[in-house]
């Protein structure tokens, strides 16, 4: 048997190196979009969200600004009363505002052992109602 060699031609048939070139071109597409999705799926995760740091910081300051202002009604003389809690207010709405906190504030006083106080804090995306009496 000399070696007769018949070899089969498929009309369309495209030759092996191209279908491995097709297949690596379809390939790196795949895995491209793969890690796109993948890398914007946790792209979210990674964001830095400053608003739960600053919602903390101004819950600490209403604690902060009741005590003083309550310590303020409890030292003050009678007479000096009104002008001793406004300065504190005051201060306090200086300070806050240097912050970018707005701080809006009130009192009345029904007596030199009874005060009602009301002040409000807001900033971007906060927002804090609070009211309370001395003693």
């Amino acid at each position: 048997m000399g070696g007769i060699r018949k070899t089969l031609e498929l009309k369309g048939a495209e030759p092996p190196a191209v279908r491995k070139g097709q297949f690596f071109i379809i390939s790196a597409v795949i895995i491209a979009s793969l890690l796109l999705i993948v890398s914007h799926y946790f792209s979210g995760f990674s964001a830095i969200s400053l608003t739960k740091n600053s919602e903390m910081s101004e819950l600490g300051y209403i604690g902060m600004i009741k005590e003083s202002l309550n310590n303020t009604a409890a030292f003050s003389r009678c007479d000096a009363l009104d002008e001793e809690i406004s300065s504190a207010e005051n201060f306090f709405s200086k300070k806050l505002a240097e912050q970018g906190i707005q701080m809006t504030a009130a009192h009345r006083i029904a007596s030199c052992n009874s005060v009602r106080f009301s002040f409000n804090l807001s900033s971007q995306g906060f927002f804090s109602s609070t009211d309370f009496s001395y003693p």
